[in-house]
Protein backbone atom coordinates (compact mmCIF):
# COMPACT_ATOMS: atom_id res chain seq x y z
CA UNK A 1 0.00 0.00 0.00
CA UNK A 2 1.50 3.23 -0.57
CA UNK A 3 1.19 6.51 1.43
CA UNK A 4 -1.06 9.03 1.38
CA UNK A 5 -0.20 11.79 -1.17
CA UNK A 6 -2.63 14.52 0.01
CA UNK A 7 -4.11 16.06 3.36
CA UNK A 8 -7.68 14.60 2.43
CA UNK A 9 -6.51 10.97 2.06
CA UNK A 10 -4.94 11.98 5.41
CA UNK A 11 -8.22 12.37 6.43
CA UNK A 12 -9.82 10.08 5.05
CA UNK A 13 -7.41 7.31 6.41
CA UNK A 14 -7.26 8.04 10.23
CA UNK A 15 -11.46 8.39 10.19
CA UNK A 16 -11.79 4.65 8.47
CA UNK A 17 -9.00 3.89 12.24
CA UNK A 18 -11.63 5.68 14.57
CA UNK A 19 -14.33 3.85 12.80
CA UNK A 20 -12.90 0.58 12.89
CA UNK A 21 -11.13 1.28 16.15
CA UNK A 22 -14.84 1.83 17.81
CA UNK A 23 -16.51 -0.96 20.02
CA UNK A 24 -19.69 -0.46 19.06
CA UNK A 25 -21.67 2.25 15.59
CA UNK A 26 -23.83 3.65 18.76
CA UNK A 27 -23.47 7.34 18.67
CA UNK A 28 -24.60 7.78 22.28
CA UNK A 29 -22.14 5.27 23.56
CA UNK A 30 -19.35 6.76 21.70
CA UNK A 31 -20.40 10.11 23.02
CA UNK A 32 -19.91 8.93 26.80
CA UNK A 33 -16.89 6.74 25.21
CA UNK A 34 -15.42 10.19 24.33
CA UNK A 35 -16.35 12.20 27.38
CA UNK A 36 -14.08 10.27 29.18
CA UNK A 37 -11.01 10.92 26.58
CA UNK A 38 -11.74 14.36 26.60
CA UNK A 39 -11.46 17.41 28.94
CA UNK A 40 -14.49 19.50 27.35
CA UNK A 41 -17.23 17.90 27.66
CA UNK A 42 -18.69 18.57 31.37
CA UNK A 43 -22.12 17.15 31.39
CA UNK A 44 -24.50 14.62 29.51
CA UNK A 45 -27.87 14.25 30.11
CA UNK A 46 -29.58 11.71 28.10
CA UNK A 47 -33.09 11.59 29.57
CA UNK A 48 -35.83 13.25 28.91
CA UNK A 49 -33.89 14.87 26.12
CA UNK A 50 -30.09 14.79 25.07
CA UNK A 51 -27.82 17.32 26.47
CA UNK A 52 -24.21 17.79 26.14
CA UNK A 53 -22.16 20.77 27.90
CA UNK A 54 -19.09 21.15 26.49
CA UNK A 55 -16.36 23.47 27.30
CA UNK A 56 -12.88 24.59 27.98
CA UNK A 57 -12.11 24.83 31.14
CA UNK A 58 -9.11 27.11 30.93
CA UNK A 59 -11.56 29.55 28.51
CA UNK A 60 -14.35 29.11 31.50
CA UNK A 61 -11.73 30.43 34.01
CA UNK A 62 -11.36 33.51 32.04
CA UNK A 63 -15.04 34.07 31.57
CA UNK A 64 -15.72 34.05 35.01
CA UNK A 65 -13.18 36.22 36.21
CA UNK A 66 -14.25 39.54 33.44
CA UNK A 67 -17.99 38.49 34.61
CA UNK A 68 -19.60 40.91 36.15
CA UNK A 69 -21.99 38.89 38.30
CA UNK A 70 -20.92 37.19 41.93
CA UNK A 71 -20.20 33.40 41.29
CA UNK A 72 -22.62 32.95 43.64
CA UNK A 73 -26.08 33.99 41.13
CA UNK A 74 -24.31 32.21 38.19
CA UNK A 75 -24.31 28.97 40.10
CA UNK A 76 -27.89 29.19 41.39
CA UNK A 77 -28.85 29.99 37.97
CA UNK A 78 -27.49 26.89 36.60
CA UNK A 79 -29.28 25.04 38.88
CA UNK A 80 -32.57 26.16 37.19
Amino acid sequence: MSAPRNTAQIKNTMRRQRIAGRLTQDALYNLHEFAYDADFICHIATYPGLEVIMYNTSLMDIYMEVLPYPQQSVSMASDK
